[in-house]
């Protein structure tokens, strides 16, 4: 029964991507929307949101920054925080 959940997803996982037009994971578009919806985020708290680990999350987002969707910047008062931050495109 497990084996046969995991396949299922796997292949929803599969068919979101394909359906995305946006060649974005499911992951990144739940990101993108939770940043669009929230506003500006740390990774910690993009990370709790998502319920993922941390390193999860910073690969999602270098995926979105690369692509333009999202743009990080560090905090003023802390450089060992970045905030995410959605930019027209990512709304887009």
């Amino acid at each position: 029964m497990a084996a046969r959940l995991r396949l299922s997803a796997t292949r929803l996982a599969r068919r979101l991507r394909q359906e995305s037009g946006a060649g974005l994971s499911p992951s990144q578009l739940s990101a993108l929307a939770v940043v669009d919806h929230r506003g500006p985020l740390t990774l910690g708290t993009l990370a709790e949101v998502e319920r993922v680990a941390p390193p999860s999350v910073t690969k999602v987002v270098a995926k979105l920054v690369a692509d333009g969707l999202v743009v990080r910047s560090v905090d003023a008062h802390d450089r060992r925080i970045v905030h995410i931050t959605i930019t027209d495109r990512g709304r887009r």
